[in-house]
């Protein structure tokens, strides 16, 4: 179905959906409110999450679609209160369980809590890091980290956070590379350097990094979009117009997931035109 919305097939989506619905009313659910935002109306979309999560307040999954939903709406103050309030569920659940519990049984509850606390936290730095709001994401992300200290992904998310907002750059360092040290060979990783390495104006280190990474993650249009920055600054305008405009062709006008990513490189592409005089 989300081919189908990419390509603004929206007849075709809502034949899916039918379907869909039918064979799994939670991923139909999720495919229906991706449909009321394409079709332009995110506050319908609002409405049915808010339906379900009634039904099970304790669904971490409904409470981030909500946030995320929220945040399509123009509302971010409301979706900072859902997770929020997500948490307080997550507290509530974790004492209901844990009263008169054996200790095998406190053992599994409270790893199960600490499951849905990570969940929550990493899907609200996500959010949060849309918005721009980098102190509270990365502030969600150190609490991943005090559970979990060597989470490779964490270290990862936090460090490329740091390095999109352009600060911090020598933790940012120390935390990505020790992410590579677990993921040596992850293009996500690799990518997060070489854009620090941008950041630290090491142009020619960041280069080979996303080109790696380009080259281990063909056509994956935030990798190009980095790339591309990098060659613009190293005075190739003509490679860098060639990354965006390959980033670009992955980006369906329809997809909705990425439509921040688009207007980024569609305003990078404006500029480097003004700039070059084309």
């Amino acid at each position: 179905m989300r081919a189908r919305l990419g390509l603004g097939d929206l007849d075709g989506a809502r034949t899916v959906l039918d379907e869909l619905e039918q064979l799994d009313g939670r991923r139909g659910l999720e495919r229906r409110v991706d449909l009321d935002v394409a079709l332009g109306d995110p506050e319908r979309a609002v409405h049915r999450i808010k339906e379900a999560l009634a039904r099970d307040p304790g669904d971490a999954g409904l409470a981030v679609l909500l946030a995320d939903t929220l945040v399509k709406t123009g509302d971010s103050q409301a979706a900072r209160v859902v997770f929020d309030e997500a948490e307080q569920e997550v507290v509530r659940w974790e004492q209901s369980r844990l009263e008169g519990a054996s200790p095998g049984r406190v053992v599994e509850v409270t790893a199960q809590a600490e499951r849905q606390r990570i969940y929550l936290w990493t899907a609200q730095a996500q959010v949060l890091g849309g918005l721009e709001d980098y102190e509270g994401a990365s502030r969600a992300l150190r609490r991943v980290l005090v559970l979990r200290p060597h989470d490779a992904d964490a270290m990862n998310h936090l460090g490329y956070l740091y390095a999109t907002a352009n600060m911090h750059l020598e933790e940012a360092e120390e935390l990505v590379a020790a992410a590579l040290e677990q993921r040596a060979f992850s293009a996500a990783v690799v990518d997060s350097m070489g854009w620090i390495r941008y950041r630290q104006h090491r142009l020619a280190e960041a280069e080979e990094l996303l080109r790696r990474a380009a080259a281990w993650q063909p056509g994956d249009p935030e990798i190009l979009d980095h790339l591309a920055h990098v060659q613009a600054a190293q005075g190739q305008p003509a490679d860098a117009r060639a990354s965006w405009r390959a980033a670009l062709e992955r980006l369906p006008p329809h997809d909705l997931g990425r439509a921040e990513l688009r207007e980024s490189i569609e305003g990078s592409l404006r500029a480097l035109d003004a700039q070059t005089g084309r």
